[in-house]
């Protein structure tokens, strides 16, 4: 006997010459052993495998739940002479900290320092002596300054390229600290060679596990809401279905206060208010 064709994905066996089994000639019993054939592999296929049931098992049990993220806080403390915002920080005789950061184009980043306390009247010449890259001015003022640096490589980069978040940069005359988060299957010792790699003087003074859940959509957009006033809400409602968000703007913000009845000062005030807020929970430390 063989099998020379295929119903339905059933093989079909066939006997007798080669030359009827070409002309696909059955015989009375090739039929029935082809009846035989289907009937089977329908019965096989209408019983659900162990796999089917495992999978169907599966299906049915609750999702599970949020994902777990463990990292490790490190604090480092020492001189730091030779970063250049600490070396600002002593030529100011203020405190110099690290607000924020963000990515540009091309590998620049643009990067925020505040110069706290008193602060000297030659504030942003220093900056521009000692901050990496393009200092530009934001705010200038006797009790704060905020200049903006925009360059290719800084003294964060190698603790990004190994997985690290630098979430607090501060120096004092004397004193610089920065607080890092590293993975938690980074190597800890490899991770300090490389903060002395870019500061010598700086020491790992403690560390700290990390837990943390992440945010769904849902809880992140709760924490939105709750954090907004309700005139802010009201305000980001208005103007995104006013499209003042698209580009280019359907309507712009002086017509948007229009319609809450408020002046566009106003209008501006509680958007950016509401914007600080949502980006906080954005982008800022979660801890």
């Amino acid at each position: 006997m063989a099998t020379d064709r295929t119903l339905r994905g059933v093989p079909i066996p066939l006997c007798g010459p080669a030359d009827l089994r070409r002309r696909h000639t059955w015989c009375v019993d090739c039929r029935l052993r082809v009846t035989q054939r289907v009937r089977q592999a329908r019965t096989r296929r209408s019983l659900p495998t162990r796999g089917h049931h495992r999978e169907r098992a599966g299906s049915d049990r609750a999702p599970s739940g949020p994902r777990i993220r463990r990292d490790r806080r490190t604090e480092f403390r020492g001189a730091g002479e030779t970063l250049p915002f600490a070396q600002a920080a002593t030529d100011a005789d203020c405190r110099v900290r690290l607000e924020r950061t963000a990515a540009g184009q091309e590998g620049s980043t643009t990067l925020y320092f505040s110069f706290e306390g008193d602060v000297p009247t030659d504030a942003i010449e220093i900056a521009e002596q000692r901050l990496p890259g393009v200092v530009d001015v934001v705010t200038a003022g006797p009790a704060s300054t905020l200049v903006e640096a925009h360059a290719t490589d800084w003294f964060g980069s190698p603790i990004a390229e190994y997985g690290g978040i630098l979430r607090e940069a501060v120096a004092e005359p004397g004193e610089t600290t920065l607080l890092v988060e590293v993975p938690r299957q980074a190597d800890v010792r490899s991770f300090v060679e490389r903060i002395r790699d870019v500061a010598p003087s700086l020491s790992l003074t403690a560390q700290r596990q990390l837990q943390r859940q992440d945010r769904t959509p849902s809880e992140l957009s709760e924490q939105v809401q709750t954090a907004l006033t309700d005139r802010q809400l009201e305000v980001v409602r208005t103007a995104l279905a006013a499209g003042y968000f698209e580009w280019p703007r359907e309507h712009d913000g002086s017509e948007v206060a229009t319609r809450l009845d408020i002046t566009q000062p106003t209008f501006n005030k509680h958007l950016r208010l509401a914007e600080q807020q949502t980006f906080e929970l954005l982008f800022g430390e979660d801890d």
